[in-house]
């Protein structure tokens, strides 16, 4: 029998969580394929050079010790063919130091830990050689880039085992087609000038009003403290309506004299705004003697639309959202974060290759956006980058609502750096930023729906 050559075109990926470390899961092409690019497996080993001296010059063979397998290739982002149901690439995300957590029939949600961290076994078929990797731990890094669909690239290292001839397999991959990022949902929320304290806004005991907790606050310099309001502030001296199923807005700032004032976008008065974030857009800049508490956007079902001082916050048919800080959408082309997971090798002089187990000794998750520039009263990055000061940022490659959307939640992004970049005529910044922790285990999270 003539031994074909092997087609490079030719490769499939499976995986399955193990139930112990190191345990051969047994992954199935009907049940856990994973649709990849051309994987790349390559051998990660030390070379014990042997350093004696002979009668000539002539080396002397090293050794090779401490082997094991290293994996990389990249799947279309996408999510499963129903919602609530794990993603393709589940098991790599387990592995990668994230908890599933399934709300059956809406979502699928992963967030880091520390401990009790889960492994898989990954099968790679290469046109009849197959490579069965063990105990794998895994690192990730997502892009999404604007008029494309999203890409998650992976890195997987394992443990060593000679590959063996084994024919190709027919696997059974989602049907669900990629979404391309276009549509998507882009939100930073930023609390500049509050020290401590959380503002909590949220409907008052007076229902037409907004409470607020107590902060600390500091302007040019000098530390402010203001006290919560239960009652809350009203939205506004004059009443007027906001027109059936529109937007209004209203933001809710602090300056020295400790009062709390509210301030409507112009266009409340005027039609309202067709949509949430045009009217969170129109807000006017915070002056440089108040800071921001949060904002709430609204609107009513009802045929009389929302009557600013009459309508109640908590009524039926009042949508309303609460924002603690400084809201902006701003226009990016391209979303990255990376896990960015660094692995160590934990060696075991009683194991035949010398190590035990593949693990997971750091992660410095990070990431980037591209926002166009925009107006320092707008949205002050430098202040934010020079100060520390963390921002909500919410990416979502997908329409809100619909039965495909990803959504990366990163509660306290640091930025890194800061510079000016261009895209055609327009100027544009590069904002590297780190994911801080909060308690920890929650320096961000991503949801299937």
């Amino acid at each position: 029998m003539i031994d074909s050559w092997k087609d490079a075109n030719r490769a499939v990926v499976l995986a399955k969580i193990e139930t112990e470390y190191g345990v051969d899961s047994g992954p199935e092409a009907a049940l856990n394929a994973i649709l990849t690019t051309k994987p790349i497996v390559k051998p990660i080993f030390d070379r014990v050079a042997r350093n004696f001296v002979t009668p000539t010059l002539s080396p002397l063979a090293d050794k090779v010790a401490g082997a094991s397998i290293e994996v990389t290739f990249d799947v279309e982002a996408r999510c499963p063919d129903d919602p609530g149901e794990p993603p393709e690439i589940s098991p790599l995300l387990r592995a990668s130091g994230m908890a599933e957590t399934i709300t059956p029939g809406v979502s699928v949600e992963y967030s880091p830990v520390s401990k009790d961290r889960e492994s898989c076994t990954i099968y790679v078929y290469l046109d009849g050689i197959l490579h069965k990797i063990r105990g794998c731990r895994v690192s990730w890094k997502y892009v999404g880039d604007v008029n494309k669909y999203g890409i998650w690239s992976f890195t997987v290292r394992g443990m060593y085992a000679n590959p063996v001839d084994e024919a190709m397999v027919d696997p059974a991959y989602v049907e669900k087609l990629p979404e391309i990022i276009a549509g998507a949902t882009v939100q930073t929320l930023a609390r500049p000038g509050i020290v401590s304290g959380f503002p909590a806004l949220a409907v008052g005991s007076t229902a037409t009003n907004v409470a607020h907790g107590a902060v600390a606050i500091k302007i040019g310099g000098t530390a402010y403290s203001i006290a919560a309001n239960a009652v809350g502030v009203a939205l506004g001296a004059v009443s007027y309506t906001i027109p059936q199923n529109k937007w209004g807005v209203f933001a809710f700032q602090a300056g020295s004299d400790l009062a709390v004032d509210c301030v409507a976008a112009p266009g409340n008065e005027e039609g309202g705004y067709a949509t949430a974030k045009a009217a969170q857009d129109a807000l006017p800049a915070t002056p440089s003697n108040h800071v921001r508490l949060g904002s709430v956007t609204v609107k009513s079902s009802n045929a009389g639309g929302f009557v600013v001082g009459a309508t109640s916050l908590d009524d039926a048919s009042v949508t309303a959202f609460f924002g603690n800080g400084e809201v902006w959408h701003p226009v990016i082309n391209k979303f990255e974060l990376d896990i960015a997971n660094s692995f160590f090798r934990r060696d075991d002089i009683t194991q035949a290759e010398g190590w035990r187990e593949i693990v997971i000794e750091s992660r410095k998750p990070a990431g980037s956006i591209d926002p166009e520039a925009v107006s320092v009263a707008k949205q002050n990055l430098w202040r934010y980058f020079k100060e520390g000061i963390p921002s909500k940022l919410t990416f979502g490659s997908g329409l809100a609502g619909q039965d495909s959307r990803i959504a990366f939640i990163v509660p306290r992004a640091i930025y890194s750096d800061i510079s000016y970049g261009e895209r055609g005529p327009i100027r544009a910044f590069s904002l590297p930023f780190a994911c801080e922790r909060t308690a920890g285990d929650d320096e961000l999270s991503i949801l299937f729906e």
